[in-house]
């Protein structure tokens, strides 16, 4: 996947840039590649529509993040953005959206764990969705590690 990755990341990253962003803060996705990886290659998935994620944070959550689940309390501030492309059947590659997550301040959105979401289409127009059922359902699953998924052991990040 790295390869298929090294192939496309000039173009989701431009794709991710073109237009306005409205809701969506324009510096996350002018700025998410000068942030951490949060893994060392692409990883499936099935989550997000079956597409390869390759995940960004911040300063403010990257030791938080890059603990992997061992620090609970993810950082106000902290936000993840996360490339995506999928490999079809007949082996096309196809631009997928590059999701956004912000985290508030506590008490801001008690519902979503004070977490923001958004969601950035290929072609660089903000998605409105549904962050409850799209997102948080979700990611309430990992509550004990900060409402994240993370990835696989093989692909993460050795610890700073």
């Amino acid at each position: 996947m790295a390869a298929v990755y090294r192939c496309l990341e000039d173009a989701l990253h431009a794709g991710y840039l073109t237009g306005p962003k409205r809701w969506v803060p324009a510096e996350h996705v002018e700025n998410y590649r000068f942030w951490a990886r949060g893994s060392t290659a692409p990883f499936r998935s099935a989550a997000h529509g079956d597409r390869f994620l390759l995940p960004w944070v911040n300063a403010a959550g990257a030791a938080a993040y890059l603990s992997y689940g061992t620090v609970s309390e993810i950082p106000e501030a902290s936000v993840l953005a996360a490339e995506t492309f999928r490999i079809g059947p007949d082996g096309t590659v196809e631009a997928g959206p590059l999701y956004l997550m912000q985290k508030a301040a506590a008490g801001t959105s008690p519902e979503t764990d004070d977490w923001f979401y958004m969601l950035v289409a290929p072609q660089g127009r903000p998605v409105a969705i549904n962050v409850i059922s799209a997102c948080h359902d979700c990611h309430a699953r990992f509550g004990a590690q900060g409402s994240l998924g993370y990835p696989p052991a093989a692909r993460r990040v050795p610890s700073p």
